[in-house]
């Protein structure tokens, strides 16, 4: 069965970023960021303004101050890709997601655990001892919630995860496709006879709206923390007793290793030589 097309008129757009309309406000876009006559892309550097005239694009969202004599149909706002990743989750097909909570025959589930009702649990799902799952929760198929876990609620598990012991996951917070979370740290103390292996006692602590993808681990003494509102990509290594404070978007191929980084807003991105700078908003 074919998908449900979701469309919009730039009339409609236009309330939800609260922008003004230079064009046809009647006309439908079906489309996010495609260059065809039914969709919509945004242009948020002036340098690319040249571009406007030859875009295939049926509207484009700009910034509010833009000079242009195009004859594209414009959405002007104050902050073009704010406004298009929120028109963006307009156009997610919600047809194929669960929206009754069930929990899935093949699960299986220790007696210890406390897993509501209200959450839904999928094929070949492990849930150890001492677990709770919040209402809202979805954890896909095939994945492990090891013993000590807490999924709060509204929290969302992808397929094929690992959430190994110990791990804290905040409201709303979302762990992307075969993700590991809270598996044992790499410690080892030198000796003589080699080395001695340093077990790995702390957990992992991961706020409120918090985005993942990748591996994170336990700690030696304390715990490892990710809060609220973090965002990571692929290929970053937070190691144990790393704290992330609020609001950090990390971008991919970066490793973290026993620092603590302070409560200013701020993105991190990888320079050549995969050494990180940070900027400050």
């Amino acid at each position: 069965m074919s998908q449900k097309k979701i469309s919009f008129t730039l009339k409609e757009l236009s309330k939800i970023i609260d922008a003004s309309i230079t064009g046809d406000e009647n006309i439908s876009l079906s489309y996010p960021n495609f260059s065809n006559n039914e969709s919509i892309t945004f242009l948020s550097n002036k340098k690319y303004s040249k571009f406007l005239d030859s875009t295939q694009a049926a509207a484009v969202i700009v910034s509010a101050g833009i000079e242009t004599q195009s004859s594209t149909n414009l959405l002007k706002c104050s902050d073009p890709y704010l406004a298009y990743a929120k028109i963006s989750s307009l156009f997610v097909n919600k047809e194929n997601k669960l929206e009754t909570p069930s929990i899935h025959k093949s699960a299986s589930i220790c007696s210890s655990a406390d897993v509501s009702k209200l959450s839904t649990i999928s094929a070949n799902v492990t849930i150890e001892e001492n677990v709770i799952i919040e209402e809202g929760v979805y954890i896909g198929p095939n994945s492990f919630i090891g013993p000590n876990c807490h999924l709060k609620k509204g929290s969302n598990v992808s397929a094929n995860s690992s959430l190994v012991q110990d791990v804290i996951l905040g409201e709303s917070s979302s762990i992307h496709f075969g993700s590991i979370l809270g598996s044992d740290g790499f410690g080892y103390a030198p000796s003589k006879d080699g080395y001695e292996k340093i077990e790995q006692l702390g957990g992992l602590i991961i706020g409120d709206n918090v985005e993942i993808v990748g591996i994170r681990d336990t700690t030696a003494l304390g715990n490892t923390e990710i809060h609220d509102g973090v965002k990571l990509d692929n290929q970053i290594h937070i190691a144990h007793n790393v704290i992330l404070w609020r609001k950090f978007c990390y971008c991919s191929m970066l490793r973290y290793s026993r620092i603590n980084i302070n409560r200013t807003t701020v993105k991190l991105r990888k320079s050549r030589n995969f050494r990180t700078f940070i900027y400050l908003r």
